[in-house]
Order: C-alpha cells, then sequence, then structure tokens
C-alpha cells in the first residue's frame, strides 16, 4: 500500500495526478472490499487516506479522480 500511494512527486500535473489516481485504485479497491474494517484494517485505512490526501494536496486534480480516492 504504502508503494502505491506514497507521493512520489513535487508537485503532480494534471496527467501525472490521473496516473497516480489510476495507479492508487486497486489499492483503495481492496480495502473497500473488505466486509468489515477490523482493528488490524483501521491503521491501514487511516494511512491510504493520508498517503492519498497528501498526493491531493501536491497535485492538479482538475479532474477530481485523487480527491475520489480518498
Amino acid at each position: 500500500m504504502n508503494r502505491d500511494l506514497t507521493p512520489s512527486r513535487r508537485f503532480y500535473d494534471h496527467w501525472q495526478a490521473n496516473s497516480y489516481a489510476s495507479d492508487a485504485c486497486d489499492t483503495v479497491g481492496l480495502l473497500e472490499a473488505q466486509p468489515a474494517a477490523t482493528p488490524a484494517l483501521i491503521p491501514m485505512i487511516e494511512r491510504a487516506i493520508i498517503l492519498a490526501t497528501h498526493a491531493t494536496l501536491r497535485s492538479d486534480d482538475s479532474s477530481g479522480m485523487q480527491g475520489g480516492l480518498v
């Protein structure tokens, strides 16, 4: 999860932001597919939200794809 969601750029232009969101979509989908938020899963969900939010704050997210991940 850290590998897919950790921002790797200082700023993502429009195309890079969409690429980030597309790459991260599978990871977020796996978290969404869990039947229940178990105590072990909650820190991973929190970490995913933090990483995706950090990337969104460094991005041209005019398409809303990154914001949609959060």
